[in-house]
């Protein structure tokens, strides 16, 4: 059978749609969403897809109602570089491309639940969630450091540690302050090595910092964070900000009143609280101000380390200690005293420790994520008014396009304030995917992703069962939905985690080891490929090795599984008369189901070729026939379907037979 006509028949009968039987189990499936270019899966990306579409059909056969979207990001800069290049006008050929590559390589598309970025579904309901993070204090618009590459007048996120000037920009950024902790937490249940749990959290800049309790003449005691514990000693200062902690607990009632004018006008750089705090180091004295300059709860002045601290004493007459002798080493610091600052860091933090003074912890230094690029493309900010405040459009979406090629809104609706220079980068478009996924099909209506129906399809759909990411990507396709995932916990925590089950695909190389890329002249071409070779042959070398190692893609062994093909359709060219089921067909069928439920696919794999190999020279008879097609469906898609048509006078798809008990 032409295996265009079995994926016209699939797509006919809705084999991978939703069902409406709501006593189905619902289940969830997510894969990577490919960066587009008009050639397709030109890069070898094409493995992440196709593991989840083995387990995509798997459940399928287990009578699962499996949410599966598939998307395509037409925002990236390749993908407009592309279509201007092609034709000079944004459609969707290049979307068409990698539908059709898809299709032909067997792949369970659920085409209502194709999420094209550059589509009116998707930016409308990742415009409306946009706005909702703003308006819940999620997002701000500011002044923030970002790494500036001038060559190319592009920004990035300082937790990527480029090499790369940094700079000052406004722009926008998604707030983590309050949910820091969590979003640590929900990284730390991810089923995936330390590594990559290290990678992720590394992000965020870890850093260990001391904490100790220095006593006040308030007989209260006030908790002091310390990066470099070893400076303890020269501690002559300290500013408490008000907007990040009760300074009136630490203010003396002489100078109460003096002290509440200040949190009245805020007039002055500061004022003295009337207070002192015992020195845990020393015992010293050291006076305690109010401030809004620092930001953070308790600023430790430390004028005989830092020349802005020595600056800030010699013009306000603050007592400068020397903490440090002509070769370094450590003084005036009780019994850390003559040790240089490393040995003296290690040793009073070991100390403070062992005698329950301190205790250490982790704060995370960067704890907002850019949400801008500069590129002239891409999803558009909301509008703002001159004084910064952000207007409400949800009763203006969903966006057309203009001839700039870039998403706005019609020309013939007016409002006040100006677009903001750049659009939304992939960070947010990609991160929000997984929860579009679940709101998103082509007649859609825009749902927040705070609204009482989203809350009930999260509900319903989280945790995804399996999730397979791009391991050069993990930060936009892994981390990012995990971070929006925790703010959508923060505030209903009824909300599941967003992951069950997470697979980090690496990438795929010629037989040289080169990255695929045109620059390698190395680019794969999967028309061709399933042109020449059986496509079940390529989707069985995708998959043949572990997704943590990089893949060869050797075309040569396409000739090899090609035959193995070939003797699958050998076994099926006659029936024994022997109608009973041998064991080791049931073994066979439970070991697969075994796999396969725990998303082992290349256990699976591995499987099925020893196997195949294993009775390809017996005669089986026509029930161990079914067993064997049933569990071989999952990777052996054409072939399977096209026996079972020969074979078995299948009307419909084998994927309505259940798994064989």
């Amino acid at each position: 059978m032409d295996n265009k006509e079995l994926y016209l028949k699939w797509q006919k009968d809705n084999n991978f749609s939703m069902d409406k039987d709501r006593l189905k189990e619902k289940l969830y499936l997510f894969s990577s969403i490919p960066n587009a270019n008009s050639y397709g899966f030109q890069n070898g990306k094409i493995r992440e897809i196709m593991y989840a579409d083995v387990l995509l059909k798997y459940q399928r056969l287990q009578n699962k109602n499996v949410l599966f979207p598939l998307g395509f990001n037409t925002l990236c800069q390749s993908a407009f570089i592309e279509q201007r290049k092609s034709n000079n006008v944004l459609n969707d050929d290049i979307a068409n491309i990698y539908l059709r590559q898809m299709l032909k390589l067997g792949i369970g598309v659920n085409q209502s639940k194709l999420m094209n970025m550059r589509h009116d579904e998707y930016l409308s309901n990742l415009q409306l969630d946009f706005i909702e993070l703003y308006k819940k204090g999620y997002i701000d618009y500011k002044m923030t450091n970002v790494y500036f590459d001038k060559s190319n007048n592009k920004i990035y996120d300082l937790g990527l540690d480029l090499d790369k000037e940094i700079t000052q920009m406004k722009c926008f950024v998604l707030k983590l302050d309050n949910v820091i902790d969590k979003v640590v937490n929900n990284i730390n249940k991810l089923k995936i090595n330390e590594n990559k749990k290290e990678e992720l959290l590394s992000f965020f800049k870890p850093k260990s910092i001391l904490s100790i309790d220095a006593y006040t003449s308030n007989n209260v005691s006030l908790r002091i964070s310390l990066e470099r514990p070893e400076l303890l000693g020269g501690v002559s200062f300290i500013f408490l900000n008000p907007d990040y902690i009760d300074v009136l607990k630490y203010t003396d009632q002489s100078e109460y009143d003096t002290v509440s004018n200040y949190l009245e006008n805020k007039e002055g750089l500061f004022v003295y609280s009337g207070a002192i705090a015992k020195n845990p180091l020393t015992g010293g004295n050291i006076p305690i101000f109010i401030s809004y300059f620092y930001q953070t709860e308790a600023y430790l002045g430390v004028p005989g380390a830092d020349p802005e601290d020595l600056e800030m004493a010699k013009n306000e007459g603050f007592e400068e200690i020397k903490i440090f002798d002509e070769e370094n080493n450590l003084i005036n610091s009780d019994f850390i005293d003559g040790l240089d600052a490393i040995t003296a860091r290690e040793k009073i933090t070991n100390a403070f420790v062992e005698y329950e003074i301190g205790t250490l912890i982790t704060k995370y230094e960067h704890t907002e994520i850019l949400l801008h690029q500069l590129d002239p493309f891409g999803g558009l900010f909301p509008f703002l008014d001159d004084r910064g405040k952000l207007y409400s459009l949800e009763d203006y979406l969903p966006y057309n396009f203009s001839e700039q090629f870039r998403p706005v809104l019609s020309k013939e609706i007016k409002i006040p304030g100006q677009t903001i220079t750049g659009t939304m980068n992939s960070m947010f478009s990609i991160g929000m995917a997984p929860f579009i996924g679940i709101l998103y099909d082509e007649m859609s209506v825009n749902e927040s992703i705070f609204s009482k129906e989203a809350y009930n399809e999260f509900n319903e759909y989280f945790p995804i069962k399996l999730i397979t990411i791009d391991n050069e990507n993990i930060i936009n396709e892994l981390l990012m939905p995990l971070v929006i995932n925790t703010i959508i916990q923060n505030e209903n925590s009824n909300i599941p985690c967003i992951y069950d089950d997470v697979r980090i695909i690496s990438k795929t190389v010629d037989i040289k080891h080169n990255t695929i890329k045109r620059s390698n002249n190395n680019l794969i071409d999967f028309d061709k490929l399933v042109d020449r070779f059986n496509p079940d042959a390529i989707r069985f070398l995708s998959l043949k090795d572990e997704c943590n190692q990089e893949f060869i893609f050797d075309i040569y062994q396409l000739e090899d599984y090609s035959n193995l093909i070939n003797d699958v359709y050998a076994l099926f060219e006659s029936f024994s008369s022997d109608s009973k089921v041998r064991f080791s067909f049931y073994e066979f069928s439970k070991k697969c189901d075994n796999y396969l439920k725990n998303n082992d696919v290349k256990l699976y794999i591995d499987l099925v070729d020893n196997f195949t190999n294993k009775i390809k020279n017996e005669s089986i008879s026509k029930d161990e026939g079914l067993i064997y097609l049933i569990c071989c469906y999952p990777i052996f898609t054409f072939t399977v379907e096209d026996l079972y048509i020969k074979k078995y006078n299948g009307k419909y798809s084998i994927i309505n037979e259940s798994w064989p008990s």
